[in-house]
């Protein structure tokens, strides 16, 4: 079974990237006899990871499998999975560092360069013998000269050539390997005429694979691969290039981040929404030995290579929005060890970017705040996910632990006020040790410790 299969049992499925069907997993013969609407967020989440499915090969295949449904049978996909898809699909950082780069629509064919109308003999012989000489002088190691004739091949072509593809696919090669990427754009460019001039020609999703692997782009990158093993299925050099570009993908911060959400996310939204407050904030605290790109990473992945799943201790605290931001603003002008006030890329967090990025009144959003310290790294993700009554009804029911002594609820109240809270108790404390299961509400300020006044320690 397939996530596909999770959302639509009658659909086939047609996943790519790496092959999985050696990670062993307890859950695998859960997930052939479960399906769809039988399952809980929990579950589903543990289900796709059995199959071996990152959060974001389980986005782009349901993506994929949605394209070809029509609409009227969109209503099939009113499932767990489905949801599950939506939330990942939704979900939105407010560091640009954490933002993949979209992916862009190709550039209309211009073919400036190649002369109008049917070439001369004069000309095809020209033509010819530049590309003669470009390949030459790339295979003795002369880049530049190179690229020159390349393009003196291409102007010298006339605008219907079929030479046309091989030409802009030769230079855009020139161009890749230029020192220092100088030219890397313009390869781009004409890797991407290639393809559009001959779709079905393999070589021209290659240079676009590379080029676009190069740039950063990489599910851009790994989708032209795609492209190129759907022409040459039996070849397996595409499917490597897949498997390196999907391998390099889920190292960003991006991927990683998302990974890191779709991980906890039945937890993140029982715990916001046990807050009973739509414009609340959920802040979680996540501590670990491991670094973010272990924590990020998933677990399938992470017993694929033999490693053990890293050790988490976090922190659930649910405010309301006043409430955090008064924490915040104090964190923010006398910084301490405790919550980071850094995003991803090392740049500080401003109160006026975080009050634009958190959802509006009554919006079926949860604004989140992870707190990540682990392996000497210390920084802040601010996200929203969607949180609608749909969903929410997927999350299973939240077995509340008891209410703890009195003098158990202050000293751990005491220990918040210089841990993260120094102008505003939590309303909501709660604990999670690892994958297990969410301890949420520990402390219910307005139970345990009603007229409490928060005050700095």
């Amino acid at each position: 079974m397939s996530p596909a299969h999770m959302a639509n049992p009658g659909k086939r499925d047609r996943r790519s990237g790496s092959s999985v069907k050696d990670v062993p997993s307890p859950s695998r013969a859960d997930a052939r006899r479960k399906a769809g609407d039988d399952v809980t967020l929990r579950e589903a989440v543990d289900l796709i990871d059995a199959l071996g499915f990152s959060a974001i090969a389980f986005e782009e295949q349901i993506t994929e499998v949605l394209s070809r449904v029509e609409h009227e049978g969109k209503e099939n996909f009113a499932s767990v999975a489905y949801f599950l898809w939506f939330a990942i699909k939704e979900l939105r950082f407010l560091s640009p560092g954490l933002t993949e780069a979209a992916v862009e629509d190709s550039a209309p064919i211009n073919e400036k360069e190649a002369l109008e109308g049917e070439p001369s003999e004069e000309q095809l012989w020209a033509m010819a013998e530049y590309r003669r000489r470009s390949v030459e002088l790339f295979e003795k190691g002369d880049i530049a000269a190179a690229e020159a004739e390349s393009t003196r091949a291409i102007r010298a072509a006339g605008r219907g050539s079929q030479q046309l593809p091989v030409l802009y696919s030769n230079r855009s090669l020139a161009r890749f390997s230029l020192p220092g990427g100088s030219m890397m754009a313009a390869a781009l460019e004409d890797a991407k005429l290639s393809v559009q001039l001959a779709p079905g020609w393999p070589r021209g999703h290659t240079r676009l694979g590379y080029c676009l692997r190069q740039l950063g782009r990489l599910g851009e990158a790994s989708n032209a691969f795609r492209e190129g093993m759907a022409l040459e299925p039996e070849n397996e050099d595409w499917k490597r290039e897949v498997e390196k570009t999907e391998q390099q993908r889920c190292t960003t911060a991006p991927i990683l981040a998302r990974q890191l959400v779709f991980s906890h996310l039945p937890e993140l939204l029982q715990a916001w929404t046990r807050g009973r407050d739509a414009n609340g904030v959920l802040q979680v605290r996540i501590r670990s030995t491991s670094s973010f790109e272990e924590l990020g990473a998933a677990k399938w992945r992470l017993r694929q290579q033999g490693l053990a799943l890293p050790n988490v201790e976090m922190r659930y605290a649910f405010l309301s929005r006043k409430d955090y931001l008064a924490n915040l603003v104090a964190y923010l002008q006398e910084p301490g060890s405790e919550v980071s006030t850094m995003d991803v890329d090392g740049q500080p967090h401003k109160i006026t970017d975080i009050m634009r990025f958190l959802p509006q009144d009554q919006s079926a959003e949860a604004a989140i705040h992870i707190d990540l310290q682990g392996g000497g790294q210390s920084f802040a993700i601010v996200g929203r996910l969607p949180s609608g009554k749909m969903m929410q009804a997927y999350l299973g029911t939240l077995k509340e632990p008891e209410k703890p002594k009195k003098r158990e609820a202050k000293r751990m109240l005491d220990l918040q006020r210089s841990t993260g809270f120094p102008k505003a108790l939590p309303k909501f404390l709660g604990f999670q040790e690892g994958s297990g299961a969410l301890a949420f509400p520990v402390v219910d300020l307005e139970r345990d410790a009603p007229g409490q006044v928060s005050r700095k320690p």
